[in-house]
């Protein structure tokens, strides 16, 4: 799981790293992207990449993206 809460900004050779990590069998979760991070990644459609996890006060987390058919909690997007 890779938390990208306190990450404002991704570029290129960023979205690289991360491609070539899944390339090479990593699979990461990413957790709490910035809301520019978050559409970054679904402008790249990355989002249907990575699996993407937000998490709330309670603890519990939501997901988004590749596997979240097959995760527990439910698939949803973090508001407008």
């Amino acid at each position: 799981m890779l938390n990208l809460e306190q990450v404002d900004v991704i570029d290129g050779g960023d979205l690289g790293l991360l491609i070539s990590l899944r390339a090479s069998g990593i699979c990461l979760q990413l957790l709490n992207p910035s809301k520019h991070v978050h559409e970054l990644l679904r402008l790249t459609r990355l989002d249907r990449v990575f699996e993407i996890r937000w998490s709330e006060n309670s603890g519990e987390l939501t997901v988004e993206g590749r596997d979240s058919g097959d995760q527990n909690g439910s698939v949803t997007s973090p508001g407008p």
